[in-house]
């Protein structure tokens, strides 16, 4: 029983590993479409690179663990890489999950349709 017990943990233990090693791997991908992003947050910024960034790279916060930098370059996260960051993820300003709109209630939604449902019809 204890086995099976130890057994299920380190499966469901490596799953979430994978789970997590995708995610970050799928937002690394994420930050080489150009234009991806215009700020980008450097995972363990050695000081060689945070020294020899390319000119178009402006830092705007920097501390041991993370380094977070923008530029209005459109190919600046290869820079990066080129340069020697270990991980570069992209800087949103409402997080991993940014959307244009705020998603419609369902009653309103519901109103916009009889409205222009009545604007059809009136023609």
């Amino acid at each position: 029983m204890i086995t099976d017990r130890a057994a299920r943990f380190r499966r469901s233990a490596s799953v979430m590993a994978l789970l997590i090693m995708f995610w970050f791997a799928v937002t690394a991908a994420m930050t080489f479409a150009p234009g991806a992003t215009q700020a980008a947050t450097i995972i363990f910024p050695t000081s060689a690179l945070m020294n020899n960034l390319p000119d178009s790279v402006s830092v705007l916060r920097w501390d041991r663990a993370t380094a977070s930098v923008t530029s209005e370059d459109r190919d600046f996260v290869r820079r990066l890489y080129a340069k020697g960051a270990f991980l570069v993820l992209p800087e949103r300003k409402a997080g991993c999950l940014e959307l244009d709109e705020p998603p419609l209630r369902a009653g309103t939604q519901a109103k916009n349709s009889l409205r222009a449902l009545r604007e059809v019809l009136a023609k």
